[in-house]
């Protein structure tokens, strides 16, 4: 859990070391690594002061690599998850690039519960949206959100007296979590869809197409229901 490793300051300079300092040492080790090659193959006296420079130099690159990976290097066991559905920026190296609103919208739809729970500084919240049932076929749902129609390939949970409606959890930051949201994290996520839960009387509906009226792929298009509009 992040939480229990960093605190935002020793995530910002995880973020630092391993997207600007090890960048910068590369290239340091790639000009002393070719300045050793010169002097070891082309200079013929006075050589072995200069080779022992650059040869200390790369020597250093590796150590203060090591060290530096031995106490920050639990970060690239989180950075997979923290994701354009939680943070708005990603380290680059020099500064962040924040993200442009095509990739906002496009991470709407990615289902990263796994991810953000594993991360340990959001907890979650239930939430939910009542749907107009239309039916099931071709192993999907169809419904209405609004005046939009979709299809889920989803299995969904019939329960006795229930409404149609989808089940989901958005995360919100932890008190505790805070100063994360200065590096960009989201103090509330979009919603992730967890299930489907359907009224048992309506087990039986099957949906036939009216009008030619056609139904969007709700895992793509879910944007009314993931920004919780």
């Amino acid at each position: 859990m992040i939480g229990k490793v960093f605190t935002p300051e020793k995530w910002r300079h995880a973020e630092f070391f391993y997207h600007t300092g090890v960048m910068s040492l590369l290239l340091l080790a790639v000009v002393c690594l070719l300045f050793l090659c010169i002097f070891l193959l082309y200079v013929k006296s006075h050589k072995w002061r200069s080779v022992a420079i650059f040869g200390g130099m790369l020597l250093m690159c590796g150590v203060v690599y090591l060290v530096g990976n031995s106490y920050y290097g639990v970060y690239y066991t989180y950075m997979p998850d923290v994701q354009p559905n939680i943070r708005d920026r990603e380290r680059a190296f020099i500064g962040y690039k924040y993200y442009d609103g095509a990739t906002m919208t496009a991470y709407t739809h990615i289902q990263n519960i796994a991810g953000i729970e594993k991360l340990g500084i959001y907890e979650a919240k239930p939430v939910e949206r009542e749907i107009e049932y239309l039916g099931y076929a071709y192993g999907s749902v169809y419904f209405k959100v609004g005046a939009q129609q979709y299809y889920l390939r989803t299995t969904p949970e019939f329960q006795e007296n229930a409404t149609a409606k989808l089940i989901g959890v958005q995360y919100h930051l932890k008190a505790s979590a805070a100063g994360f949201k200065q590096l960009g994290f989201f103090s509330e996520t979009n919603n992730f869809l967890t299930k489907v839960v359907l009224p048992m009387s309506e087990k039986s509906v099957v949906y036939e197409q009216k009008d030619g009226k056609m139904s969007k792929d709700f895992t793509v298009n879910q944007n009314e229901w993931a920004a919780n509009k």
